[in-house]
């Protein structure tokens, strides 16, 4: 539910998807979290159930996919608490690994979107215009995994300081920016207001940032 909420709010449809993905994780981190072993339950375990439902599962899908909303999660509101969470989660299952064969490969997208150098792309623009909603269609047209796509809206207010922090212009019609981030910098695409020119400058963008770091997780 929380990685369907992201996927609804990059699409345009509205803030209340990245509060409702906010709220979602945060219920997971204090319901489900084991404090001993470390990862998530599949349901709150009480220590009264009977049988089986007080021993609790970690599906390894599960906590991976909620380790990739939460990175997602970080790249869309900076907060670093998130990609801490993430990185509880890669941890916890980082010893079963060598025994876990191809189950492991949810493991290995989560942590491809932490070891990759992220591509976010904002588009600035009023949500219910044609021209926004274009630009937002065009930057999920061309696929990248590391990619995350976040409407702004110059009206709102949370949004307009963000707009205002990164610098962007917002009076001349609906455009979208597109930057690789890094903990060295960034490293800012051409704004563009043609879906078109988008859809080919996401695809063949590649970052000037060098990064070096012996880690594999370089959100931080």
């Amino acid at each position: 539910l929380a990685a369907v909420s992201l996927d609804l709010y990059e699409a345009g449809q509205g803030i209340a998807y990245l509060d409702r993905a906010e709220s979602l994780v945060k219920w997971a981190g204090e319901r489900l979290s084991d404090s001993v072993g470390g990862g998530l339950w599949d349901a709150p375990v009480y220590p009264d159930a009977l049988g089986n439902l007080k021993v609790g599962n970690k599906d390894v899908g599960d906590n991976m996919l909620i380790a990739d909303t939460l990175s997602r999660l970080f790249l869309l509101t900076g907060d670093e608490g998130h990609v801490q969470s993430a990185e509880r989660l890669l941890k916890a299952f980082q010893p079963a690994v060598p025994n876990l064969g191809f189950f492991a490969a949810p493991i290995a997208l989560a942590i491809e979107r932490m070891a990759n150098l992220p591509l976010v792309v904002h588009v600035v623009g009023a949500p219910a215009e044609e021209a926004t909603q274009a630009l937002v269609a065009a930057a999920h047209r061309a696929y990248r995994f590391e990619r995350v796509v976040q409407p702004l809206d110059p009206a709102d207010e949370d949004d307009a300081a963000l707009i205002d922090q990164l610098g962007y212009a917002t009076d001349g019609g609906p455009t979208a920016y597109g930057m690789f981030v890094s903990p060295q910098g960034e490293s800012r695409l051409a704004p563009t207001q043609d879906p078109e020119t988008l859809v080919e400058t996401l695809r063949g963008a590649q970052p000037e940032i060098v990064v070096e770091s012996d880690s594999l997780i370089l959100l931080r």
